[in-house]
């Protein structure tokens, strides 16, 4: 298992354990810094995320 999954499991762990909701979203292909830059691939796939977390649905 690559280090990379085995410390954003253990962070998951950690986080429920203090009692917070925790989702963790596999980005296959995804490169470090484009998850948080709109305009890549991956963006609509984490805006969309994002915004479910405050209930809100795209149209």
């Amino acid at each position: 298992m690559p280090r990379k999954r085995v410390t954003v499991g253990v962070r998951r762990l950690k986080s429920r354990a203090a009692g917070d909701d925790v989702t963790a979203v596999a980005l296959e292909g995804a490169a470090h810094f484009e998850t948080i830059v709109p305009g890549t691939d991956v963006w609509p796939e984490v805006r969309s995320t994002i915004l479910g977390m405050f209930g809100k649905v795209e149209h």
